[in-house]
């Protein structure tokens, strides 16, 4: 289900780039609901497009907010969101994000935040002036990578929780 938001979310930025109208989400719920068998709500609202699913939801451009349920546990850093995807099986919630702070200074806060929440990082890795981080609390499992780009950083956080 999570390739399926992402394809489908690259497919409808298109859509927002051109100005997608009332119609052109109707044909793409169509499209989409023949795909994953199931209801589907394609809404395009101020540059921003979002789908709900019975499986989840997809959001990304302008005017993104976190997915209802988002864990509380979960540390986001001052910065725009980008993009927002919640899968309900296995329930897990992926968000990009940009911060005008430096891969070092998210770095820092990062390695606080995740501890301060409970979590215990499993390893810490840099490549390249990116990092990443992996930690796991009870039943869940966390990912942040932050990444420089031309003159921001970008953050990905990932969680999901284990099926058990």
């Amino acid at each position: 289900m999570y390739k399926v938001f992402c394809v489908l979310g690259i497919m409808l930025l298109a859509l927002v780039a051109t100005g997608c109208t009332s119609p052109s989400e109707k044909v793409a719920e169509t499209i989409i609901e023949s795909q994953t068998n199931g209801d589907v709500d394609v809404d395009v609202d101020n540059e921003t497009v979002s789908i709900n699913t019975d499986g989840g939801s997809f959001q990304s451009g302008e005017d993104v907010t976190l997915p209802d349920g988002f864990p509380s546990d979960v540390h986001v850093a001052e910065g725009t969101l980008v993009s927002a995807i919640h899968v309900t099986d296995p329930d897990g919630y992926s968000v990009s994000l940009n911060s005008s702070d430096s891969v070092t200074d998210l770095k820092s806060e990062y390695q606080s935040a995740i501890v301060d929440d409970g979590w215990t990082i499993l390893g810490t890795y840099e490549v390249s002036g990116s990092v990443s981080f992996t930690a796991e609390k009870d039943n869940r499992t966390l990912s942040v990578t932050i990444g420089a780009t031309d003159d921001q950083s970008s953050v990905v956080i990932s969680t999901s929780t284990d099926s058990e």
